[in-house]
């Protein structure tokens, strides 16, 4: 069905593309995704649809593809660049860097705690 759809909407209208069946598919995936959970829309408008796809594709968790769509907005992340942050654990590396140690440790002893 969605090859067919695919196929009437390029017919329907000639030069206009992004409408092939895998991207078709991906726009699903899309929404599917992203539709239930707590990502508000302008976020998710605030990067390109490729970055949208790779985030899609590498993370499966709801709080880590919020963290990778605020980060490649803030830097201005590249394609490439996001892949780079994904596959080195940027969100991953980021948990483990919080600590509540500069609030609550002593200034004596706040090194042997790291």
């Amino acid at each position: 069905m969605v090859e067919n759809l695919s196929k009437d909407i390029q017919k329907e209208f000639p030069g206009i593309q992004g409408f092939s069946a895998r991207n078709m598919w991906d726009m699903a995936r899309f929404y599917s995704e992203y539709q239930p959970n707590e990502i508000p829309r302008p976020m998710v408008a605030e990067i390109s649809w490729t970055k949208h796809l790779v985030i899609l594709t590498k993370c499966k968790d709801t709080q880590e593809r919020r963290f990778y769509i605020l980060a490649t907005k803030k830097f201005g992340w590249t394609k490439n660049v996001l892949m780079h942050q994904i596959e080195g654990k940027a969100f991953e590396n980021y948990l483990l860097g919080q600590s509540n140690y500069d609030q609550t440790l002593d200034d004596s002893i706040k090194n042997q705690a790291v």
